[in-house]
């Protein structure tokens, strides 16, 4: 099992209290992640930001006096961690406020239990609920395909030819081609597979059904393509882009030319 990462959201007062916590949940094989520990030099930390929250298993917003009366990138993070939460199952753990000492929580967070580190059993309470949140993520990992309307087969114009005959894809071959492109980490990614949903075009994109299950997600969006004219051709054409000629997008490849084939 892949270790979880670990976002950790913090004021600039606190990040040696903050650096403690980070090797702590080193110790014990989880992955934190902290902009002081795992920004190299020259990257726009920013965007680097940005994206470690998205990739990120659970978010940690450190809160004290410093945190909750201090504008900026503390609010920020906590504003991006809060919009990923909406697209969470409402069972899933994932953003845990962490109190350093005894002080007020936003208004935004009181929702949510949060766990005192500064108390004796603060840390066990810390481990047992990242460990609890992987529990309950790991049952969603791998769901059944859910298909957004009852199943037709596809029918598309090759793009090859004016007036080719249309080819039929059945359940099983459209379940190996969501599998193949899922393998791509431009779609398994959620941030990546934003951006290639936002370059489809308009009518495809309009119609996707977005799920916060990863897998039922993607397939939404190949079921959409599938049920345009040449619609899967543009989606693998956009994955291509952010993919290249990667050992997934090859295996992409060969199973769009078994179906013309066929």
């Amino acid at each position: 099992m892949k270790k979880p990462q670990i976002f950790l959201s913090y004021a600039r007062e606190d990040e040696e209290k903050v650096k403690e916590l980070y090797q702590k949940l080193s110790d014990v094989e989880f992955k934190p992640w902290m902009d002081k520990k795992d920004i190299l030099p020259g990257e726009k930390w920013g965007l680097v930001i940005q994206q470690a929250i998205r990739d990120s298993d659970f978010f940690l917003v450190c809160l004290s006096a410093n945190s909750v009366s201090k504008r900026g990138w503390v609010q920020r993070e906590m504003k991006q961690a809060l919009d990923i939460w909406q697209e969470k199952l409402d069972s899933d753990i994932y953003l845990i406020p962490v109190r350093l000492e005894d002080c007020e929580a936003p208004e935004s967070l009181r929702d949510f239990q949060w766990v005192n580190l500064f108390e004796e059993d603060g840390w066990t309470r810390l481990v047992k609920a990242i460990q609890v949140g992987m529990e309950r993520q790991a049952k969603v990992i791998k769901p059944v395909v859910q298909e957004p309307a009852p199943f037709e087969p596809f029918t598309s114009i090759r793009p090859d030819t004016e007036a080719a005959k249309p080819t039929q894809m059945g359940r099983k071959q459209k379940q190996e081609l969501v599998d193949a492109l899922f393998a791509c980490p431009t779609m398994s990614n959620r941030h990546t597979r934003d951006a290639v949903v936002n370059d489809l075009p308009d009518d495809i994109k309009r119609s996707v059904q977005r799920n916060s299950v990863d897998l039922v997600d993607a397939a939404n969006i190949v079921t959409r393509c599938l049920n345009h004219a040449n619609g899967i051709e543009e989606l693998i054409e956009i994955v291509r882009f952010y993919e290249g000629d990667s050992i997934p997008m090859q295996r992409v490849d060969e199973l769009v030319s078994q179906v013309h084939a066929s």
